[in-house]
């Protein structure tokens, strides 16, 4: 018997240093709050809740975790964490119990939000924006009175803003202040330095007479609406085990998806596709999750190859079982396409896309643009070529156009978008008088 190998801690502080906890005795397993929870804990509102609101998933509820976080047979061109750091193609540890492990994402999740993303941080930034947008309309007024009209437009550097407002807040504190203000559209901004106020924001507050409060209470946050959102978030309801690596890796993922579901937890996985397997060993214990993601790559296996660099032989005939036997899997199933501009959404790939989905016969089919975020900003280098990292990121009209294109004269159909996610959820074998949030018999 080969004996189990230990994950170097110089690559667990790797993870780590990048915001990254790393749980458990044999170290396999991490946890990482997303953008999308810190949004949501920062404003309580729907609108920056992430693409997962399809499925009635609220993001301050879900941990977004991987049981096998070091362990992959892809190095995927769009894949956000240094693939170099692929501790090994196989599951090569000896894995920790999946209750302790449970219990300790648990706990650290509750651990974000009582002591990182905490209910005081997020208060202050409402603070912080109040004074902001009074800067801004003092400004205005002050130029109304001068030169006998409003002024629309008028820009100020994050620096400049950080100078009228500093008694009271910390640059850190400002910044991120204003890049919520921007994200919920009451700030403009032409290069991310420069800011002006939205005229309609501006315009609201003339011609109704509405005070600041009242705009942050419309457009972006209000103090009823962080408390009821940080009490949710005590909560947790939903495993997202789709993180890094590949998690049906896990040698216990079965055991792991049950004990979730048994604290009546919803549950994704996002697989590559590689172990047709263990998704069957799933289907027959009756522990799939939720929603079963599988990663659909290019039509192709030469277009495979380039786009998903297998590390071991034989994945793309693992991927083909999978296909097959997606019918048979008593989950909901989700094609999702990691869509890279000039890469694998050109159009004369849709046909080869439409042929897989209508004989796969998938519930639905996710188009999620990819993202210059950790090191898949590398995708140049891995790629061996010049281009800059943005001409790899599809837009969300350029999203939605693919997605059209492969609904068209099809049994498709767009259901739902999420543009923040630049993410488009695909109707394909779900009934159409059927809801797609998730209910309290499947989980």
């Amino acid at each position: 018997m080969q004996k189990k190998q230990k994950i170097p801690m110089d690559l667990v502080n790797k993870y780590i240093r990048t915001n990254y906890r790393v749980v458990g005795k044999y170290k396999h397993t991490s946890i990482k709050p997303c953008h999308w929870m810190e949004q949501k804990l920062l404003t309580g509102r729907e609108n920056r809740n992430c693409y997962k609101g399809y499925w009635g998933i609220d993001s301050e509820t879900c941990i977004q975790n991987s049981p096998a976080y070091p362990f992959c047979n892809h190095s995927c061109v769009f894949c956000w964490r240094d693939t170099k750091t692929n501790y090994s193609t196989n599951f090569i540890v000896k894995p920790d119990d999946p209750e302790y492990l449970i219990n300790e994402l648990i706990r650290q999740q509750l651990s974000f939000v009582e002591h990182s993303f905490t209910k005081e941080r997020s208060l202050q930034n409402l603070d912080c924006m109040n004074d902001i947008l009074k800067f801004f309309v003092k400004y205005a007024k002050t130029e109304n009175v001068n030169q006998k009209k409003w002024k629309y437009g008028a820009e100020f550097t994050s620096k400049e803003i950080y100078k009228q407002i500093k008694q009271r807040f910390s640059k850190t504190q400002v910044l991120r202040a204003i890049l919520l203000l921007k994200n919920t559209n009451i700030l403009k901004t032409r290069d991310l330095e420069h800011y002006y106020l939205k005229d309609i924001v501006l315009r609201d507050i003339i011609s109704r007479e509405e005070g600041v409060s009242q705009i942050l209470d419309k457009y972006v946050t209000n103090e009823k609406d962080i408390n009821a959102t940080f009490k949710n978030a005590l909560k947790p309801k939903h495993a997202a085990i789709s993180l890094d690596g590949e998690p049906t890796l896990y040698p216990n993922i079965c055991k792991f998806v049950d004990l979730f579901r048994n604290k009546r937890f919803t549950t994704f996985i996002v697989s590559n596709g590689t172990t047709p397997e263990v998704l069957l060993e799933m289907n027959e214990t009756g522990t799939l999750p939720s929603i079963l993601y599988i990663t659909l790559p290019p039509p192709k296996k030469t277009e495979y190859t380039k786009v998903c660099r297998p590390r071991v032989k034989h994945t793309w005939d693992k991927i083909q079982e999978t296909l097959k036997i997606l019918k048979e899997l008593n989950t909901r199933t989700v094609l999702r396409i990691t869509s890279v501009n000039h890469i694998n959404i050109e159009h004369e790939m849709i046909a080869g896309y439409a042929k897989i989905i209508e004989e796969t016969q998938p519930d639905f089919v996710d188009v999620k643009g990819f993202t210059l975020e950790g090191s898949s900003m590398q995708i140049s280098d891995r790629l061996s070529n010049q281009h800059k990292g943005s001409y790899y990121v599809p837009t969300f009209q350029e999203l939605l156009d693919f997605s059209n294109q492969l609904c068209l004269n099809r049994e498709f159909e767009v259901i739902e978008t999420h543009e923040k996610s630049r993410d488009i959820l695909i109707r394909v074998n779900w009934p159409k008088d059927r809801g797609i949030k998730i209910q309290e018999n499947e989980i």
